[in-house]
């Protein structure tokens, strides 16, 4: 299948027509070590411990509960593999290695590992073992696999799905209200702000964490201040990411997230 319009792409996803694209921009974090558990629960709003080979979402907080970034945590065996946005890779692994020091993990980050974004049924792929999902919502995913299979895995992907760009990936994501938070928007957030209580990835019940005591203060005493909304509109120039959204009266209102 060939490469499509952007017009004839966001066609595509919104009839949810599988699509897929190598140019997805993840890092994966491995993080080892006796205190792995232990450590990365006490770091996380997701619950690690019923975790085991599926992917489930979490948020990284400050003391102040906003996020740093949002990421994904598999376990496979006794270690954690974290995919994050490759822009937020070093902030993540030189705060994780902060906390770190009195605990017995080691972590390290790969940032060019061999992925592919696919939007739609994956049941319609046979990859057989030479992938792994990572599953960001119902209908996207990352497929992990090696250097050696990624020739034959996107041959494969390729017989379902017609190739996309980076920028309708995004939209992708945007469409599912799944919002990646960028450098220029961390510290800035609460995940109830980005939904995430809608949607997995927060637990109140497992004990302290970077952030808790906001983020459940928030969810059983009050509500977040904003919330995510998309919105489509007319611009010829380039907006970038973090721009105050201004009413008629010259007032903010909001904060770009995401544009596509």
């Amino acid at each position: 299948m060939t490469k499509k319009s952007a017009e004839e792409q966001l066609s595509s996803l919104l009839n949810t027509t599988p699509v897929a694209t190598q140019d997805i921009n993840y890092a994966i974090i491995t993080v080892t070590g006796s205190d792995a558990t232990s450590f990365l629960q006490s770091q996380f709003t997701c619950d690690l411990q019923p975790l085991h080979e599926t992917a489930i979402p979490a948020a990284y907080c400050d003391r102040k509960g906003k996020v740093l970034c949002r990421l994904h945590v598999r376990k496979i065996d006794s270690d954690y593999q974290l995919l994050v946005l490759q822009t937020n890779t070093n902030a993540l692994v030189k705060t994780l290695k902060k906390y770190a020091l009195f605990s017995k993990v080691t972590i390290e980050a790969d940032s060019s590992p061999q992925l592919i974004g696919y939007v739609g049924d994956t049941n319609l792929l046979k990859c057989g073992d030479s992938t792994t999902e990572w599953r960001i919502t119902d209908t996207i995913t990352v497929l992990q696999t090696t250097e050696h299979h990624l020739d034959s895995v996107w041959s494969e992907v390729m017989l379902h799905a017609t190739e996309i760009d980076h920028n309708a990936w995004q939209h992708a994501l945007q469409q599912a209200q799944y919002i990646e938070i960028e450098p220029a928007t961390s510290l800035q957030f609460t995940p109830q702000m980005l939904g995430m209580d809608k949607h997995s990835g927060l637990c109140f019940n497992k004990g302290c964490y970077l952030g808790q005591e906001v983020i459940a203060r928030t969810e059983h005493l009050g509500k977040p201040k904003r919330k995510l909304v998309n919105f489509t509109g007319d611009h010829t120039e380039t907006v970038a990411i973090n721009t105050p959204i201004m009413d008629s009266h010259n007032k903010t209102v909001g904060t770009l997230l995401q544009i596509s």
